[in-house]
């Protein structure tokens, strides 16, 4: 694994933070896909250099001409590149705003903006126990969820409450206390404003039909924890916030936190943990974490973890954010500056060295130059050391 803070020190870095690249060597260990092995590690076929390019106009800074893996469940690389794609295409459709003249209370007219699409968020849950398994509980909830909005009884909800489309987030926390706590996230979408009072009668018509939903798949649910209903602007940072995945720096004395976009820094409630929280602790020593994280992925495999409805794909500018192949493909844009291109030997000591994120950090912070004195020190340090990382 990547090794925090084991030869910063010696560089000259003062970061001792677990990167995104630190959390995926640990998904690394712990499973067995080759594309995640490759991912950020192994050039493109025919490149001759990696380039460390910052986006035009910001401080963001990314290498080119690396294999990709894509894998929004596993990859914390490539989940938060893909959760900032979504996260700005569905920003994009549901703040669009209409505009038109309207009389104010002198007589007079005014040009007035309003929100275009409105949002609720609906989450769905099943009891479960500590020993609970999460086979079990998947199982569960994918059967009654599938069976909830299936047929006409769920087209004329939508009818009836004015929704043109929908977003399905799919999200797994566990807590030492209960154990794995599937659930689901669904954005709603209308033209119309869900009030309180809509959003209370949907809430009471969602919580019975899935409580009988949940029965007949052989799981329990109760109204007031099978089903919750968010109304408005509350709706659309919560759906995001549980939805993006994208995956901030996380201290090593501190929680992980999560964040999408300008949303509150996150984490699993009520003492639960979201899988990269687990996979943060694992690179901290906790072996335990890492078997449930394992656990996790292997019930996953099959599992979208966003997945809109049609009518909603039609209305996005950008739908190919909700395609992990598309959207975990690194955006090099003809504008964007190239700080520093390094030839495969040189590509070779920095990930052996584990020290992807470092180097990412310091191209931000000291641009070219900054960069230069990395390797040169990484080149010292290579050649007075009796064995190079493998």
């Amino acid at each position: 694994m990547e090794d925090i803070g084991k030869y910063t020190s010696i560089l000259g870095i003062d970061d001792q933070t677990i990167d995104r690249f630190t959390l995926q060597a640990a998904a690394r260990e712990l499973t067995d896909s080759n594309a995640l092995r490759a991912c950020l590690r192994v050039p493109v076929a025919n490149a001759l250099t990696v380039d460390i390019m910052r986006r035009a106009g910001d401080e963001r800074v990314y290498y080119r001409n690396l294999c990709t893996c894509k894998r929004v469940w596993i990859c914390p690389v490539c989940a938060a590149r893909i959760s900032e794609r979504r996260t700005q295409s569905l920003l994009a459709l549901l703040t669009q705003t209409d505009e038109s003249m309207r009389h104010d209370v002198d007589g007079g007219l005014v040009l007035v903006k309003s929100l275009k699409y409105h949002v609720a968020m609906a989450t769905f849950t099943i009891g479960h126990k500590l020993k609970t398994p999460l086979s079990k509980s998947m199982s569960i909830l994918k059967e009654s969820y599938h069976r909830m909005w299936s047929g006409r009884v769920a087209q004329k909800f939508n009818e009836t409450h004015g929704i043109i489309g929908s977003v399905r987030a799919f999200e797994i926390t566990t807590t030492l206390e209960n154990g794995w706590h599937p659930h689901i996230h669904l954005l709603l979408v209308s033209h119309t404003k869900f009030t309180l009072e809509l959003c209370t009668e949907m809430y009471l018509r969602l919580g019975h039909k899935w409580i009988r939903e949940v029965d007949k798949s052989g799981g329990y649910a109760t109204i007031q924890r099978g089903v919750n209903v968010t109304q408005g602007n509350d709706a659309l940072i919560k759906y995001i916030d549980n939805a993006g995945q994208k995956i901030a720096r996380v201290s090593m004395d501190k929680t992980p936190v999560y964040e999408v976009g300008k949303t509150p820094a996150k984490t699993a409630h009520e003492g639960g943990r979201t899988l990269w929280q687990l996979l943060a602790d694992y690179v901290r020593g906790d072996v335990n974490a890492g078997i449930l994280w394992a656990i996790a992925q292997s019930q996953l495999r099959g599992t979208k973890q966003l997945l809109a409805s049609n009518s909603l794909k039609a209305l996005l500018q950008d739908p190919d954010s909700l395609n992990d192949e598309v959207a975990g493909i690194i955006d090099v844009r003809p504008e964007d500056i190239c700080l520093a291109k390094l030839d495969l030997n040189e590509w070779k000591l920095v990930h052996r060295w584990g020290l992807r994120g470092q180097l990412l950090e310091v191209a931000r912070q000291k641009g070219s130059n900054g960069v230069l004195e990395f390797m040169n020190k990484l080149r010292t340090l290579s050649r007075s050391s009796t064995r190079i990382p493998s």
